[in-house]
């Protein structure tokens, strides 16, 4: 299987950092939600991760979860904050 397959086969898209911080904004701005836990189920690089990091200050725990060993190292790569876990599991099968 080459990468292009491999992409189609996981559902691949890294969602954009301006996309990222919209939604991060929406959710604390217009909806009022400020979690005290993160759970990024398909964390992929990070994106969503790093938005919700400088967006939820407050957040004691962020969890991503990421099937891709090589997203994983990335993303470990790309942020560093104590509050973050990087756990290489499918999310629909880690217990």
């Amino acid at each position: 299987m080459n990468g292009k397959d491999l992409k189609k086969e996981y559902g691949d898209y890294q969602t954009p950092d301006k996309f990222t911080y919209e939604i991060c904004s929406l959710l604390k701005n217009k909806m009022n939600i400020n979690p005290a836990v993160i759970v990024e189920p398909t964390s992929g690089i990070g994106n969503f991760i790093r938005a919700s990091l400088d967006t939820f200050p407050q957040a004691k725990h962020v969890y991503g979860i990421e099937i891709n060993s090589e997203y994983c190292k990335i993303c470990r790569d790309r942020i560093s904050d104590g509050r973050l876990q990087i756990i290489n599991e499918n999310f629909f099968s880690y217990k």
